[in-house]
């Protein structure tokens, strides 16, 4: 079910792009779906979920629910809303006219942005999944490809922003500590 939910959002999305022809469960853009108030923001009702049944958030999106969380008392009950850490834009310092990708894999339920700058030879990947079998995990990889060999190449740095919102009305933030790390 949770796959033709996230065909549905991405089929808007994706209403001026098909499927590649070398995989027919792939979507691709090169931008995200705008609000149509003219302020370019994006409208996250057209993106995609990625969930697993326990947890979920939309691609892209600064918030998380987890499956029986809520706040609030009798008629003001809401799903409460967790910050997720897995909002966040890339930019590949340096470079002057970086091309983006956005993807939906729907066959194997996963969410791509590619970045990619042709005259530093770099691209960058960003890659959210929900896991299927921790069913308590969501899966964001970053993996960076430099072309050709390192010799004489200057460094390149890839900048993460955290996009992932205000703090959430519904929970109290702290901070653990365990062995030798703080999170």
């Amino acid at each position: 079910m949770s796959k033709q939910i996230s065909f549905f959002f991405f089929s808007l999305l994706f209403s001026f792009s098909s499927a590649t022809d070398s995989d027919p469960y792939l979507l691709q853009s090169s931008s995200l779906p705008t609000l149509d108030d003219g302020s370019g923001d994006v409208d996250d009702r057209l993106l995609p979920t990625i969930g697993n049944g326990h947890v979920a958030t939309n691609a892209f999106s600064d918030t998380a629910h987890i499956n029986g969380v809520y706040n609030g008392r009798l008629g003001e009950s809401h799903r409460a809303r967790i910050r997720s850490v897995h909002a966040s834009e890339l930019d590949i310092q340096g470079c002057q006219d970086p091309t983006r990708t956005y993807s939906l894999a729907m066959d194997k339920g996963l969410v791509l942005e590619d970045v990619e700058c042709t005259h530093l030879d770099v691209s960058v990947r960003l890659t959210t999944y929900a896991h299927a079998s921790l069913d308590r995990l969501l899966v964001t990889e970053l993996s960076f490809d430099r072309a050709g060999n390192d010799q004489g190449q200057e460094s390149v740095t890839v900048a993460r922003t955290d996009l992932s919102g205000e703090k959430s009305q519904d929970f109290e933030e702290a901070t653990v500590a365990t062995e030798g790390n703080t999170t």
